[in-house]
Formats: C-alpha cells, sequence, structure tokens
C-alpha cells in the first residue's frame, strides 16, 4: 500500500467533512504535532483532531492550559514526576536514578539512599556511604548507640572500662564512677586517702579516710587549720586551743598555762621564789622595786639599806630621805617627812635651839 503523505490526508478529511477555517489552522497545526508525537505519522491522531479530540487536544498544542498530561507512547498520560521519564509508553525511572523510592527516582549508593530507599548515612557523626553500607572512615559499620571505639559518632572512643549507652560513654552500674584511669564503685571512695568520698579529695593534715569522709585520728583528734594538720590539745603548743602556745616557762596543766610548782609568775615569765630575794625590781613580789637612789638594795625578799636596815626614810633618824643619811639627834635634830629639823629652830652655828624652859 503506497504511503499518504499528510497534506493527501488533509485533503481527504476536508473532501469528507467541512471544516470552519479557524478549526482548519488548529488541524494544521495538530498534523505536525500529531506526526512527531503519536505512532503511524500520526494518522489516527490527525483524524481524531479535526472532531476536536484525541492527543493533540489532551497534551498537545490545541489543548487548554495548563497542561496537566504529555504525550507518551503515542497516547496522553499524566505528567510524569519525580525525575521519571516517558519510557516503553509510561514514566520511568531513567538509568542515572533507576530506583523508584516512592514516587521519586532515586540513585543508590548514595549518603542520602545508601543501601536502599531512605537509607541515609549520619554524614554529619563522620558516616560516609560505602560498599552499599554506611560505614565510618575506617569501614567499619558502626551502632553508635552501644560501639565503645564509635560512640555517638564516628572515632569516639570511650575510655578503659566505660560503656557507651544511647550514644554516651559512661561506667557500667556497679562502678559508676570514673576516676584516674577507670570506673570505680562507690565502696571504693570510703577508704581512699586520695579519693575521699568524690574522685579527687585527697585527705590532707594527717587526716584519714572514714566512711567517705576525712576525719582526725583519735590520738590527735582536733583539725588546726592554721598549722593545717590534727593535733592533739592540752600541750604546751596547743593548750586550750589550736595556736594557744604555753611561753615563759608555763606548761599546760588542765587545759591551762600554769607555772610548775615552786615557781610564780612576774611579768609573763615564770621565776623561782630565790629570785625575788635579790631582784631590786622584783623584791619579795612581782613588781616591788626597792628605791635605788635611796641607795636601797633587795635582801631575803626585803628592801633593806646595805646594813641590813629597814627604814622608814620619813622618820629614820639613821636614814632620813635615803639609807645612811643621819640627823644630828645630839644637836636636837629629827627626822620628819625625810628630812632632818630642828623642832625650835637653828641657831647661828646650825645647832637647833632649845626650848624654853618652863615657868
Amino acid at each position: 500500500m503506497p504511503r499518504l503523505s499528510v497534506f493527501t490526508l488533509l485533503l481527504l478529511a476536508c473532501s469528507v467533512v467541512a471544516i470552519p477555517e479557524s478549526q482548519a489552522k488548529r488541524t494544521t497545526i495538530c498534523s505536525s504535532w500529531c506526526g512527531a508525537n503519536t505512532p503511524l505519522f500520526g494518522v489516527d491522531c490527525i483524524l481524531q483532531s479535526i472532531k476536536q479530540k484525541g492527543p493533540c487536544y489532551e497534551c498537545g498544542p490545541a489543548a487548554k492550559t495548563p497542561l496537566t498530561k504529555e504525550p507518551c507512547g503515542g497516547k496522553c498520560i499524566e505528567k510524569c514526576k519525580g525525575g521519571k521519564k516517558c519510557q516503553n509508553k509510561e514514566c520511568q525511572c531513567p538509568y542515572e536514578k533507576p530506583k523508584d523510592c516512592n514516587g521519586e527516582c532515586k540513585k543508590f549508593g548514595t549518603d542520602t539512599d545508601c543501601s536502599g530507599c531512605g537509607d541515609k548515612c549520619y554524614v554529619d557523626k563522620g558516616e560516609k556511604c560505602m560498599g552499599g553500607g554506611c560505614k565510618c572512615p575506617d569501614g567499619k559499620k558502626a551502632d553508635f548507640t552501644k560501639d565503645v571505639d564509635n560512640c555517638g559518632k564516628c572515632g569516639k572512643m570511650c575510655k578503659k572500662g566505660e560503656i557507651c549507652e544511647h550514644g554516651e560513654c559512661k561506667c557500667p552500674a556497679d562502678k559508676p564512677v570514673f576516676c584516674g584511669d577507670k570506673c570505680k564503685p562507690w565502696k571504693d571512695f570510703k577508704e581512699d586517702n586520695y579519693n575521699c568520698g568524690t574522685c579527687g579529695n585527697k585527705c590532707e593534715g594527717g587526716k584519714t579516710c572514714k566512711n567517705g569522709k576525712c576525719e582526725c585520728p583519735a590520738e590527735k583528734p582536733v583539725f588546726c587549720e592554721k598549722d593545717w594538720k590534727c593535733k592533739k590539745l592540752g600541750t604546751d603548743s596547743d593548750c586550750s586551743s589550736c595556736g594557744n602556745k604555753c611561753e615563759g616557762g608555763k606548761t599546760c596543766k588542765n587545759g591551762k598555762c600554769e607555772c610548775p610548782y615552786g615557781t610564780y609568775e612576774c611579768k609573763g615569765i615564770c621565776k623561782p621564789s630565790k629570785d625575788f630575794k635579790e631582784d631590786p625590781y622584783n623584791c619579795g613580789s612581782c613588781g616591788k622595786t626597792c628605791d635605788k637612789t635611796a641607795g636601797e638594795v633587795c635582801k631575803d625578799g626585803g628592801c633593806k639599806c646595805p646594813k641590813g636596815d629597814k627604814p622608814d626614810f620619813k622618820k629614820d633618824n639613821k636614814n632620813c630621805g635615803k639609807c645612811e643619811t643621819k640627823c644630828k639627834v645630839e644637836k636636837g635634830e629629827t627626822c620628819k617627812d625625810g628630812k632632818c629639823e630642828c623642832a625650835h629652830g637653828k641657831k647661828s652655828d646650825g645647832s637647833c635651839k632649845q626650848p624654853k624652859p618652863k615657868s
């Protein structure tokens, strides 16, 4: 059968059905489109277009806009979506993205779709798609929730003894505290002088760890902060309290600094009783001073003149005002308020006047 040209087909169609000029123009447009987009040189498509239907009016240049369909295998189908293209008379995924993932064309072996649809690698945690699976750079498939070598992300290693739980490194329940270089149970902190109660809490100043607390031992029960060590009170260096030091020869007795038996405190210093026998500044007792300007000396615990007299300088005729100052008693002088005086005045020769005889 000889081939018929498009023009010949149009003549045949026009001879059968009389059509308006505007429609004839659309039919002419459709004839070109049908020939390029439908089988059998578009004969059936052209004949349908004369009746204002068929592919040209559904998805061709004569269709109403916006177009919702497209030509595929000689018919109009819904427009291909998700990266699909018309292949074998239907919408199919192309070679470069051959996998249909819920209507969208994807290529497996990528970080977003590694082994299958939606198999997304945790790129922010260091994963990459390798060999059909999401793996860390070392090629290992990691479970970030419990892998101690990749806890929470690639390369994050837990310390010795720790476990990985929900992506966090932590010590196990039976050894809950990480201290030094390993996980330890709470009981280890009860008597550890270097980790008492908590990790790094060191007992100092002679304290020892008891039940998780740093305490001073029974023989030295008081902790003196100034010296930063445990001490026993009641000693000469810490008598009633920390730093209460006994000085000047005193010793601690029953929590008080006292002078030893046979000694007496004088100006903060303990002195034996013999020291008070000849000390002109503490003669007989603390603070009692002999009058050195009057010639007194301390003898046997008393202020006396060198010859042993214990004078009353105010009225002692032998020691008037000071030692060895004698009043001329034979001339009528007497000691009054530390001065030798004549009771009735003096004569021109210095002797005392005698009282007038009573008449």
